[in-house]
């Protein structure tokens, strides 16, 4: 536990030191690391010194993060929480410009907000001991209807938190978030957003806290990514692209698969494949027929790229950067053909008739 103790203050020494030193203002601060501090229920008093960027607490067991967001215009003696949860709003300075003495917290978990100049801190606070967090694991092709699922099985946040805060504007200080140009003909607006990777969350978590730590980490893991590509696309284009790779592909075969689309978006025309027709994006929203809910006999999806030309509105799933990787950078093939037979083997042709004898090959159709 000491290791946590000292790897906790280090986070928040670089997540609140940008921001205490001068009382400066920060312009455009980059959101940092989103966890949560966790103390006693018995004494649940914080003591945040923000001159030394030290925080003591009167519990013997905490876990510390810090991330810095825009200005709300929170003032520096107040504490928001999550709705549900009853938290008494009483902070006090404790003897110095910086020092700050939080009680009246009740067992839960809130969010506090903390302002210096034009920067705001923002901490989620659980009252209690460390049991109350479990990890999720939410895997590469994802959608978000599945993190959804994966988050309420774990008791975190429910389904329609979910949904309700994906499409709302919450999140438009994400610059990838805000200039997405067509939020109003997506099923949902942060799909393909929320990285893949397993995550620590509390049990009751915010909804906004749980997507800002996964937006996060998908501004990370894609900070320097090289966003330019032969084929024109745009970044949001791209992690359409790629998250139909994602879905379509293995991990052995991402590039090729990526070459038969982008040769169907650059010069399907020239050989008469004029659609991308995937299948993955037949029932999105739902990852396949048998996901459809039954009062929705019938439903046909808007991305079915066996109806519409080019990409779909969208991504249908959080892809990896592997899969952006091979979506900015597809193998150079004259390919407008794939499948996988039953054991995941790959088979690309160039033309449909090489097509039809793959099929036959892996399994797919019977030999006539």
């Amino acid at each position: 536990m000491n290791v946590l103790k000292r790897f906790a203050k280090r986070c928040v020494a670089l997540a609140l030191c940008a921001c205490c030193l001068g009382g400066a203002v920060v312009a455009n601060v980059p959101v940092t690391a989103q966890a949560a501090v966790s103390v006693s229920a018995s004494t649940p008093v914080i003591r945040l010194d923000t001159a030394s960027c030290e925080l003591n607490t009167t519990a013997q067991k905490y876990y510390l993060a810090v991330t810095v967001t825009p200005d709300r215009g929170t003032p520096p003696d107040a504490v928001s929480s999550n709705p549900d949860v009853a938290v008494g709003k009483y902070v006090k300075k404790a003897g110095g410009r910086y020092l700050y003495e939080i009680s009246g917290l009740k067992d839960g978990l809130a969010t506090i907000y903390l302002r210096y100049a034009n920067v705001e801190n923002m901490m989620s606070v659980k009252v209690g001991d460390e049991t109350g967090t479990i990890d999720v694991r939410i895997p590469e092709g994802s959608t978000l209807r599945e993190t959804a699922q994966a988050l309420e099985r774990a008791g975190v946040c429910s389904m329609k938190d979910v949904f309700d805060a994906a499409n709302s504007n919450a999140f438009d200080s994400y610059s990838f978030i805000a200039s997405i140009p067509n939020a109003d003909s997506r099923y949902y607006k942060l799909e393909g957003y929320l990285y893949p990777d397993t995550y620590n969350f509390w049990k009751g978590q915010n909804v906004q806290s749980v997507l800002k730590t996964m937006l996060n980490n998908y501004q990370t893991k894609t900070a320097n990514i090289n966003w330019q590509n032969t084929a024109g696309l745009t970044k949001e284009q791209v992690m359409t692209l790629a998250s139909i790779v994602q879905r379509e592909s293995t991990a052995t075969d991402r590039a090729n698969v990526a070459s038969v689309f982008v040769n169907r978006l650059k010069s399907g025309n020239t050989v008469n494949v004029y659609r991308l027709q995937a299948d993955s994006t037949m029932y999105y929203p739902y990852r396949a027929q048998g996901n459809v809910p039954s009062q929705l006999p019938g439903f046909q999806s808007t991305y079915n790229t066996y109806n519409i030309t080019g990409l779909p509105a969208g991504p249908i799933c959080s892809p990896s950067v592997e899969s952006i990787q091979a979506a900015l950078n597809p193998a150079s093939t004259n390919y407008y053909y794939f499948c996988h037979s039953a054991a995941g083997n790959s088979y690309f042709a160039e033309t449909l008739e090489q097509h039809n004898a793959n099929l036959v090959a892996a399994g797919l159709r019977s030999a006539t």
